[in-house]
């Protein structure tokens, strides 16, 4: 067969065939009614290349599509396989314990996803910078078996690590002798201490150790 390989027949198909011996047929042209080429085995169909030249942030645990990084392709058959090569720098928060994930989709599938394991991000790549001013470089590659012959988008989805908001304390016989009741642990690093003590109403809190930007109020 011309290519090498089976050929999947449709309507309007045009094929020659030559016998070479008694019972000896060879298909030696074969034209695809939908203009498609036959492809040889191991042939380079299609290159495909998105760049993105603007920035993207996000700030939320929750995997968000990256804008301007995809690329649509239509396969040429269900036995076509896609190599995806994605670069892309990536930057964090300036903030201990803050990181930033990457991952590789099909569509609305993620492509070669690790096992769930306690609480380790199920990502392809990552950046946790210990700086300003730097950039991590995240390399994703991947032969993918997409097994259609419609078109498939490829995307890059990011998350964020550390991003949980604030945290409230709040004590109703105060925390301190001026009266504070509340305390708002607002930065990664923020550090809070307390103790009880006895009182002549009963217990309340002292604080022993108020590290970072704690607010008293």
């Amino acid at each position: 067969m011309p290519g090498g390989a089976n050929i999947t027949t449709a309507a309007g198909d045009e094929a020659e065939f030559v016998e070479y011996a008694s019972g000896d047929w060879r298909c030696t042209s074969y034209t695809k009614a939908d203009g498609k080429s036959v492809a040889a085995a191991g042939k380079v169909l299609q290159v495909l290349q998105t760049v993105k030249t603007d920035t993207w942030s996000g700030g939320t645990s929750a995997w968000a599509d990256v804008t301007g990084v995809s690329q649509a392709i239509t396969p040429s058959n269900t036995s076509n396989k896609v190599l995806v090569r994605v670069v892309v720098p990536m930057s964090n928060t300036y903030t201990s314990g803050r990181a930033a994930f990457a991952r590789l989709l099909r569509d609305s599938t993620v492509l070669a996803e690790g096992d769930a394991a306690s609480n380790r991000s199920q990502a392809h790549g990552a950046s946790k910078l210990t700086s300003y001013e730097r950039l991590g470089m995240v390399v994703i590659e991947f032969l993918d078996s997409p097994a259609t012959a419609s078109e498939a988008t490829y995307k890059l989805q990011a998350s964020a690590l550390g991003t949980g908001g604030d945290a409230t304390v709040t004590a109703s016989n105060g925390l301190n002798v001026a009266g504070n009741t509340q305390a708002v642990l607002a930065d990664a690093g923020d550090l809070l201490e307390l103790v009880s003590v006895s009182h002549t109403t009963g217990y309340r809190w002292e604080i022993l150790v108020n590290t970072g930007s704690v607010a008293l109020s």
